[in-house]
Order: C-alpha cells, then sequence, then structure tokens
C-alpha cells in the first residue's frame, strides 16, 4: 500500500510537470500582445504686432519707395505624435497670416505640411523619414537661424513678387554598431517653384547626400564625409539684361571633408572638417579648390554658445545658382533669471559670396554680394501657463555687385514685433486645456 501511495504520488507529479511545459510552450506560440501606442496633440497658436522698412522683402534698387509700415501677424500650428514601442510618427500643419493696413500687396499667407518618422529597427541601426511641403510668400518674414544654415538667399534680381511652392524629402540611415563607431547616410531632394509664371524665381530641383563615419580615440573624435549635391534649374534661364551671358542650368558639387573634433572639458569643444571639393558645371573644365568647417562651441546648462566659420559651396534657390561662401555664424542662448523664464537669444551670420569659375581659384574668384543677418529675442515665459511673450528683432541687410555673369540685387530689412506664442498638449504626460487623451486602440 505505501508502494503505491509513493507511485501514485510521482506519477501525479510527472503529470504536472507535463502541463506546465505544455502550457508554457502553447504560451511562446500564441502570438505577442500589440505593442501599445500613445498619441499626443500640440496647439501652438501665435499673433504678433511690430514695424517693418521693407514690406515686400525685394531688392532695395527695384521696389518703390515706402516708408516703415506696421503689421499684424497671426498663426496657428497643429502635430500630432503617435509613439510605438519601435517608432515614432509626427504629422502636423501649420499657417500664418502677415497683414499690412497701409499695402494691399504687401500682406500674404503660408501654409506649411509635415511628416516625420523614426523607426528603430534594431539595437544598432536606426531609420529617419521626413516630407515637408510649404507654401509662402517672398514678403514673409522668418527669423535667422545660422546655426542651422548659412544664410545667402537674398532676394531675386528683379522686383517680381510672387508666392513660393517648396517640397523638400529627408531620409538619413545610421548604424551604430558600439559606442566608439558611427556610420550614416543622408539622402536630400529638394524642389521649389513660384506660382506666377512670370516671377523672377526658378523652378529648381536639388538632390543631395551624405555619406559619413565616425570613429573615437580616447578624448579625440575622427569622421570622413562625402557630400554629393546635384542643382538642376528646370525653367528656361533668361539672359542677363547687363551683361548679356545666359546662366548655366547645372551645377554638380562633390566634398570630401575629414575631420577631428576633441571636447577639451565638459562645457567647450573645438571640431574642423577640411577636404577638396570639385564644382561641375559651372564652364568647359571643373572648378576645383578647399572647403572647410570649424566650430567652437561653449555650453554650461542651461546656456550655450557656438561659433561657426566656414567655406563651402552653397545653394542659392532665388537665384538659381550654386555659390562659394565664405561665412562666420554666431548663436547664444541666455537665461536671464535662475528660474529661466526670462530667457535671451542672439544669432548673427556673415557671408562673402563668390561666384564660382573655372578660370580662378576659389580665392580670387569674383564677388557676387555679401549678406549679413542678425536677430535677437527676450522671452518671457509664464510658470503656470504655456504662453511665451517674446520682443524679436531681425536685421537682413545683402549688398550685391555685378560681375560678367550677372548682376546681383541689394536688399535691406528689418522687423521689431512683439509675440506670443502658445503650447498646449493633450495626451501621454499633459493636459493643455483640458483633459488628457487616452492611449490609441
Amino acid at each position: 500500500m505505501p508502494t503505491r501511495t509513493i507511485m501514485s504520488a510521482s506519477c501525479r507529479r510527472r503529470d504536472y510537470s507535463r502541463v506546465v511545459i505544455t502550457g508554457l510552450c502553447f504560451l511562446s506560440l500564441c502570438p505577442r500582445p500589440k505593442e501599445a501606442k500613445s498619441a499626443v496633440l500640440t496647439l501652438t497658436p501665435s499673433a504678433a504686432v511690430g514695424i517693418s522698412n521693407n514690406p515686400s522683402g525685394l531688392s532695395t534698387t527695384a521696389q518703390t519707395p515706402s516708408s516703415v509700415q506696421g503689421f499684424g501677424m497671426f498663426g496657428l500650428g497643429s502635430q500630432i505624435q503617435m509613439t510605438a514601442a519601435r517608432s515614432t510618427h509626427r504629422v502636423g500643419y501649420g499657417f500664418r497670416m502677415i497683414y499690412y493696413p497701409q499695402s494691399t500687396t504687401s500682406g500674404n499667407q503660408s501654409h506649411s505640411l509635415t511628416w516625420l518618422s523614426d523607426f528603430t529597427l534594431s539595437a544598432r541601426t536606426s531609420l529617419h523619414v521626413e516630407e515637408d511641403v510649404s507654401v509662402y510668400g517672398f514678403s514673409s518674414i522668418f527669423g535667422v537661424d545660422p546655426a542651422a544654415t548659412i544664410n545667402v538667399n537674398g532676394a531675386p534680381v528683379s522686383a517680381t513678387a510672387s508666392s513660393i511652392f517648396n517640397s523638400t524629402t529627408t531620409q538619413s540611415f545610421v548604424y551604430q554598431p558600439n559606442g566608439l563607431e558611427r556610420y550614416g547616410q543622408t539622402l536630400v531632394v529638394s524642389y521649389m517653384r513660384a506660382f506666377s509664371e512670370a516671377s523672377t524665381i526658378p523652378k529648381t530641383l536639388r538632390v543631395g547626400g551624405t555619406l559619413r563615419a565616425d570613429r573615437i580615440y580616447g578624448a579625440n573624435a575622427y569622421s570622413l564625409s562625402f557630400l554629393p549635391d546635384l542643382l538642376k534649374v528646370l525653367s528656361p534661364r533668361p539672359v542677363d539684361p547687363v551683361t548679356n551671358i545666359r546662366p548655366t542650368d547645372q551645377a554638380l558639387t562633390l566634398q570630401l571633408l575629414a575631420g577631428w573634433r576633441r571636447d577639451f572639458s565638459v562645457t567647450t569643444s573645438f571640431g574642423v572638417e577640411a577636404g577638396p571639393v570639385i564644382v561641375l558645371g559651372v564652364g568647359d573644365s571643373a572648378a576645383v579648390g578647399p572647403a572647410a568647417i570649424a566650430t567652437l562651441g561653449y555650453r554650461w546648462v542651461p546656456w550655450y554658445a557656438t561659433i561657426v566659420a566656414s567655406q563651402q559651396p552653397v545653394v542659392n534657390p532665388y537665384l538659381g545658382e550654386v555659390l562659394m561662401g565664405d561665412s562666420v555664424a554666431v548663436r547664444l542662448r541666455l537665461p536671464i533669471d535662475s528660474r529661466e523664464t526670462f530667457v535671451a537669444n542672439g544669432i548673427a551670420s556673415l557671408t562673402y559670396a563668390r561666384e564660382l569659375s573655372p578660370t580662378h581659384d576659389f580665392v580670387l574668384s569674383p564677388h557676387a554680394y555679401t549678406s549679413f543677418s542678425m536677430g535677437a529675442s527676450c522671452g518671457y515665459r509664464f510658470e503656470r501657463i504655456p504662453i511665451v511673450l517674446s520682443l524679436d528683432y531681425t536685421n537682413t541687410y545683402q549688398e550685391g555687385e555685378t560681375t560678367s555673369i550677372r548682376t546681383y540685387p541689394s536688399t535691406h530689412r528689418q522687423s521689431l514685433s512683439l509675440a506670443a506664442t502658445g503650447n498646449f498638449a493633450w495626451g501621454e504626460g499633459n493636459h493643455g486645456v483640458g483633459a488628457p487623451l487616452g492611449p490609441l486602440p
């Protein structure tokens, strides 16, 4: 009898083990639950009043004389962000209207539609895709950000103003096998045209990209970048009335830059990239010369300062050509009080643009124009409501020259405005002015 009891208990234990093992196998074969998702809706209304000395934004040699005029501006931006375990998606739309009471032609409206997706493909790879479509007037007032791009755009040659359509698609891929190595690829496709066929702003297609490798050795970081960039003018190029020369309709630039960067402390860093650049399409032979970028940064949270000096080919979409730009840009952000309710921002850039010519080196190439841009802003952020008040000033000046190829315009524009901007969000961790949204099903 005891023997039977022991055997019976042993059989029951084996049966229980089979049930547990079978259950675990069944659970492993079952489909995994759907990834949890969350959504955040953001609205950014803004309103401003200000004055400007050049409402049309056109070249000072072509525009009709005008005095300082006041303007009003209203804008509304919206964005929905959806976040999953391995991806983030953002879709946004923005609208802005500028109205000049004393002028019926200088006011304009702008629209922008954006889509952005970030994918974490694995622990080492990520993919970014972005599309930006916008319609804006040439007389639109935008903030100047020389830290993002060298400002050499300037004004069209003639006084023909028009609304502009721009579409930019960006794709980037990053592979980082470890904390010391990083490899990346970027592709940018941009198309721009004016709605008016009589406008002097050409239709342009720009295709550019970057192949880049970074490697860290101790306190130093080294990089190698290859940057091809093709500019194609799709509209017929008129003959310049002064020089009687038809501009080129295609240019290809190829840059190969080797870089070095070092963090001297937790606050100070310095980096430089240099190498050859080749420009094809500006003449019967290629234009060859040096390109370089030097960056000095100082960051002490929460304020920072950055100085960037460079010599690189840059695209002027309003003229439809590639120029060589020697540029210096400075950017500063400084909280005024300990709570960071008052914040001051300053930006400035100076660019000396030269024509690319295969018959001259880059140093002796003809001077096209000198461009100077600056902006200063002082903002107050309310502590209990998501609204910021800011006083903004911008100054853009361009002095053009007449060369053997074309006449470059001169322009000067200043604006001073007082703006109020809100930032209301509903969703994951945000309450805006109402109840938060629940997670997506």
